[in-house]
């Protein structure tokens, strides 16, 4: 689940400023100032703090960036250092045979608590570096499994307006994204305190990334950045364990 963040610094160009990176709008972007190979956002982790784990992280993820490195690092000053370095890592670009797909690389770094973030970027060339979204969250506790039910369905939305009547149709051309129907059992009492915690936060108004496996290679085509769509049930299987079953709509493709 993502945090909710704020930004602190990061040079932008006015009409791309870094607040879009924070929003659920993937029109928007975040654009560095041309003329450079390197850039750096610093944003404040603003997840309250009566909400469950108070703004813990461990997990980072960048939707349809162009970078070549990127260095994580944490602290508890504006300065966004301190407490954690990544050091200087690879730009995690997915194989995309088609080329349609929006990158969305990922990082697992060690559980933080930290208020800020300092993440800085590179490029091959000086031209500008861009990001849809930034997602910064604490992954979800899975089941004893260790992984998603068999039988998880991936299933592709048209969002193509269709006007039609006798002996015509026409449309107005959307965009197809990818949606997920996936359970998760054997959950147990712990866990699902958290699950629960976090579903309630969630509804079906904030947007979460979901990633079907722990490949980031195949992050970019096989996962969701949406919603969950309508409702999220919980069924108790056992004294103590439970299964969790939803539906998430992402909202890129």
């Amino acid at each position: 689940m993502p945090n909710a963040l704020a930004g602190v610094e990061g040079p932008s160009q006015t009409n791309f400023p870094l607040s879009n990176a924070f929003n659920d709008i993937p029109s928007m972007l975040w654009a560095s100032p041309t003329g450079s190979t390197q850039s750096y956002i610093i944003v404040e982790n603003t997840r309250p703090w009566y909400e469950i784990d108070k703004g813990a992280f461990d997990t980072v993820v960048f939707i349809s960036g162009t970078f070549v490195t990127v260095r994580i690092r944490t602290g508890d000053t504006p300065t966004g250092v301190g407490v954690y370095d990544s050091g200087e890592l690879p730009w995690r670009e997915p194989t995309n045979p088609s080329g349609y797909y929006m990158t969305k690389s990922s990082y697992r770094i060690p559980a933080q608590t930290a208020r800020y973030v300092r993440i800085d970027f590179t490029r091959a060339s000086s031209g500008a570096m861009n990001l849809r979204r930034l997602v910064i969250g604490k992954a979800m506790p899975l089941g004893t499994t260790g992984g998603l039910d068999i039988g998880a369905e991936m299933s592709w939305v048209d969002d193509s307006i269709v006007y039609s009547g006798p002996q015509y149709e026409f449309f107005d051309q959307g965009q197809t994204y990818p949606q997920y129907k996936v359970s998760v059992s054997f959950i147990d009492q712990a866990d699902f305190e958290t699950w629960s915690s976090n579903l309630a936060v969630i509804g079906k108004t904030r947007a979460v990334f979901f990633a079907p496996d722990d490949d980031p290679q195949s992050h970019h085509r096989f996962s969701a950045f949406g919603r969950i769509q309508n409702v999220a049930t919980a069924t108790m299987q056992a004294s103590g364990t439970w299964k969790i079953e939803f539906v998430i709509r992402s909202l890129v493709v």
